[in-house]
């Protein structure tokens, strides 16, 4: 059985379906997420459908490690019929596919990096002042680096966030935002560890110059999520 997570990453409100077990489909236009289970003949099927969806930037497709007690042989099968969908589950790096098979590391257990209601509270918040689309896109990569695994792109996407967000809080960087922001105690002690912390992480990655033995960066290293919902969560208020 090929069990996996469809994530919708489409940016309009269109409704599309992806196939599912049996004759079944799923209506994804109301949905964040979706589980779904198929035998090796109906993944075949599906793949042409799913595809189609993957090149449309409408999806992005996670092997559901925590319920695939055979995910090695899942992937396997994934690899021979569709490069396409092993990418989207694996990244392009190939030691992802080592680190799922042979050390049996799994990917962080949650959905996403960036939480999709945030995500539509953005879309859904207007104000003549501020185009926020850059900002959603931002936040969309965000997922889509995170459902790859793609860690120096978060590591770098978060900084790109930082930099972009502050004349919203009325300042010229960041870092004013972190220090100088009227907001609560604990909102200022979260956004100076957002700033100081995901800055040096994403220097010392993109600067570092390449060496005999290289390290890679890890989701531990680069998690900023729950400061950066908190970040998306304050622009919100500012700007309603």
């Amino acid at each position: 059985m090929i069990r996996l997570i469809i994530l919708n990453s489409s940016n309009s409100n269109a409704t599309f379906f992806i196939p599912k077990g049996g004759s079944q489909s799923e209506n994804m236009s109301r949905k964040k997420y979706a589980q779904v289970i198929y035998t090796e003949e109906e993944f075949v099927r599906a793949i042409e459908s799913l595809e189609h969806f993957m090149k449309k930037g409408m999806i992005s497709i996670q092997l559901n490690i925590e319920e695939s007690p055979n995910y090695a042989s899942s992937l396997d099968f994934i690899n021979k019929n569709s490069v396409i969908i092993y990418n989207s589950i694996i990244g392009h790096d190939p030691m992802s596919k080592e680190n799922l098979i042979k050390k049996r590391v799994k990917k962080p257990t949650q959905i996403s990096y960036i939480d999709l209601d945030k995500i539509d509270e953005l879309r859904n918040t207007k104000t003549p002042q501020f185009d926020l689309k850059k900002l959603i896109r931002f936040c969309e990569e965000l997922n889509l680096s995170y459902s790859n695994e793609c860690y120096f792109a978060i590591a770098m996407l978060t900084r790109a966030i930082l930099d972009h967000v502050s004349p919203i809080f009325g300042v010229k960087n960041f870092s004013e935002v972190a220090n100088n922001y009227k907001g609560s105690k604990s909102f200022n002690e979260l956004m100076q560890r957002l700033d100081s912390s995901s800055r040096k992480i994403a220097d010392s990655y993109l600067h570092r110059r390449i060496r005999k033995n290289e390290l890679l960066p890890t989701f531990t290293q680069v998690n900023f999520s729950n400061e950066l919902d908190i970040l998306l969560e304050e622009i919100i208020v500012i700007i309603k």
